[in-house]
């Protein structure tokens, strides 16, 4: 804070300075709260990237949360029922909340994250292509009805329960790139 001394030889802080200490509170109050509202969903938009996760403001993009989460995160997904931001980093799924404290983290099986592409090989065998661009991409997609998510990697398709419990792990014959949810 800026200061002047005064007469008397005191620091004194200026009163444009208290002002803008003032603005700078107000302002870091009026971001928090806009986090959550009643504790609970705001329209906001989550951003992976090589630092963590994101959550900026879904009207003006503003930075809500910064850097949570791992690092290299490569896919999110959102639940707004459960209010719960879901993300892989190649190794784990973590489930945070909307503030960004961490509720859980589940490991996958061992060699989910090295997934890689399905292709056939002149007898019609199943051979891996790891060279296939498609082979590494990550998607999640959380189903509304309980809250649990499916992680596609590759031609592997991964269930999680809400609560991160692993289900099914299937090998798909051919590489997934896009998945959606359509179960209420």
């Amino acid at each position: 804070m800026a200061v002047r001394e005064s007469c008397s030889g005191r620091l004194v802080p200026t009163v444009r300075t208290a002002f803008l200490a003032f603005c700078l509170l107000l302002s870091g109050l009026l971001v928090a709260g806009a986090t959550t509202v009643g504790g609970g969903y705001v329209k906001a938009l989550w951003v992976a990237d090589a630092q963590g996760l994101f959550k900026l403001r879904g009207d003006d993009a503003a930075v809500l949360v910064a850097g949570i989460g791992a690092k290299q995160t490569r896919a999110v997904a959102v639940d707004p029922d459960r209010n719960t931001l879901w993300s892989f980093d190649g190794n784990q799924i973590f489930a945070h909340d909307f503030s960004g404290t961490l509720r859980f983290a589940t490991f996958l099986p061992a060699g989910f994250a090295n997934a890689d592409a399905a292709d056939e090989d002149d007898d019609g065998a199943t051979v891996h292509d790891q060279d296939d661009k498609d082979a590494k991409r990550a998607i999640l997609v959380v189903d509304a009805a309980d809250g649990g998510v499916w992680l596609a990697v590759g031609f592997r398709l991964l269930r999680l329960d809400a609560h991160g419990a692993l289900g099914p792990d299937l090998t798909l014959d051919w590489t997934i790139t896009g998945l959606a949810y359509d179960a209420p």
